[in-house]
């Protein structure tokens, strides 16, 4: 094995997890960097949110998912139908924002409130969430409703009360 190789192996002996945002990672990238180095953990978040807005904490780890809310964000999934996620793991993390979720259909991509999971628009507000764009009121009426900011992501709830995104509209 060449040398750079074992003092790479060695740097990271003790590492037993890391964090990752900035972007989605595939499963197989998560999978082969959970294998080699260390559980990967993802996170959300925008410029609009001051950096995070969801964080995969360890005890709700699995792939291809953000995590949960940070106590500074509320985040649903647009909509008018309230679904109840019943008792889940996310419960019992405290200070947790999770609350029945309003959903609202995307139709002209299949994302429907009715679907097993459900799925929609990720809405995000809270006091680390900027309150809209300085002085840009064209772009403030599209990104914002009811004082919620539309961050173009289609976003599900999992079974455990964790946030996966699986699409993009803007």
């Amino acid at each position: 094995m060449p040398t750079h190789r074992l003092t790479l192996l060695a740097s990271f002996d003790g590492l037993s997890t890391h964090s990752q945002g900035g972007s989605a990672l595939s499963k197989p990238t998560q999978e082969f960097l959970s294998t080699t180095l260390a559980t990967v953990l993802q996170g959300y978040g925008l410029t609009e949110t001051c950096g995070m807005a969801a964080i995969l904490m360890p005890e709700f780890w699995r792939y291809e998912s953000v995590g949960v809310p940070v106590p500074s964000v509320e985040i649903k999934l647009q909509g008018t139908r309230k679904v109840s996620l019943g008792p889940t793991r996310a419960d019992a993390y405290p200070p947790t924002t999770m609350r029945p979720l309003a959903l609202l259909d995307y139709k002209d991509a299949g994302y429907l409130n009715s679907n097993n999971p459900p799925q929609g628009e990720v809405l995000l507000r809270g006091g680390s969430v900027t309150q809209g764009y300085f002085k840009r009121d064209k772009e403030n009426a599209e990104a914002f409703v009811d004082g919620w900011f539309r961050t173009g992501d289609i976003g599900q709830w999992n079974s455990d009360g964790t946030l996966s995104l699986i699409d993009r509209i803007k």
